[in-house]
């Protein structure tokens, strides 16, 4: 019984965040990273299942009483390892990457001064024009203007000086 509806609500909080979207209340506990409810409702899910699987089907003897109450702790205790190992799994190779994976792909538009970039788009005198540069193994681009007000035509490479108003100023090299 108690299988049936752990196996219910997870179930059916993975059902609603499909329908309704995602409902991350994401709680950053240093060390706690499965208070998670999508995580939470995973091990749900996977303690319900493994304690349906698990439960034995014995007789309705009374001579089982014994046998049936004791084999009803090793299930609970098995499934409540099995949610733990399920959950530990999918939070080291599914939500560990993706958060680390969605931080990487933001960076401070002020780092990229210095840097090289390829001019995609010609700069014409005294307008803007599109470089395009490698940041953290992504390929960027943005808008760029000359410093000195020149223009840099197609494809030559340039140095980023400073970047304001998310335009970079650069000068040929």
């Amino acid at each position: 019984m108690y299988y049936m509806i752990a196996l219910g609500v997870g179930l059916g909080f993975i059902a609603i965040s499909l329908i309704v979207g995602e409902l991350e209340f994401d709680f950053n506990f240093d060390g706690l990273s499965f208070l998670k409810p999508t995580l939470i409702s995973i091990m749900l899910v996977a303690f319900g299942m493994s304690g349906l699987i698990i439960t034995p089907r014995l007789p309705n003897w009374a001579a089982w009483a014994f046998v049936a109450d004791f084999l009803a702790i090793i299930t609970l205790v098995l499934s409540i390892f099995i949610a733990f190992f399920v959950g530990a799994l999918f939070n080291k190779f599914l939500f560990i990457p993706m958060h680390n994976a969605q931080n990487t792909s933001t960076f401070d538009i002020q780092a990229i001064t210095g840097m090289d970039a390829k001019v995609i788009e010609q700069i014409p005198q005294g307008g803007y024009g599109k470089i395009q540069y490698n940041v953290s193994g992504s390929v960027v681009s943005s808008p760029a203007k000359t410093v000195d007000g020149g223009g840099i035509s197609l494809h030559e490479t340039v140095e980023i000086i400073y970047v304001e108003n998310h335009t970079a100023y650069v000068r040929g090299k």
